[in-house]
């Protein structure tokens, strides 16, 4: 009866874990585009952004070893578009998803792309 039980656990902690999540938990690394890309300091700047990593969890973000959580990070969609949204409190930041490896964070002419790494 108990490998019974155990087994039993097993698969409902296993369907627990394939239900959650949003589907983008992982490490990133960053790079920016955009219009400015081209500029000598933009790619100087690109190096260095390429040696730091973002983790995104379930509801938490990590960068720089300082840990931000979230009430919820969630996929909405707008239009034909795909956004990863953070929420917190009244808050709402918002990547927009390229596909299932790079979002994309867009601050007017310069573009920070995040790509998954792990």
């Amino acid at each position: 009866m108990n490998i019974v039980r155990m087994v039993g656990f097993l698969v409902f902690s296993l369907a627990l874990a394939a239900c959650g999540g949003h589907g983008f938990e992982g490490e990133y690394r960053m790079e920016i585009g955009g219009d400015v890309s081209q500029n000598p300091m933009v790619q100087a700047l690109n190096e260095k952004m390429a040696e730091k990593r973002l983790v995104i969890g379930e509801n938490y973000t990590v960068s720089d070893g300082e840990k931000h959580e979230y009430d919820s990070i969630v996929v909405e969609s707008e239009g034909d578009n795909r956004y990863l949204v953070f929420v917190k409190g009244d808050e709402r930041e918002k990547f927009k998803i390229i596909d299932d490896d790079t979002l994309e964070i867009n601050e007017g002419f310069v573009k920070i792309r995040l790509v998954r790494t792990k």
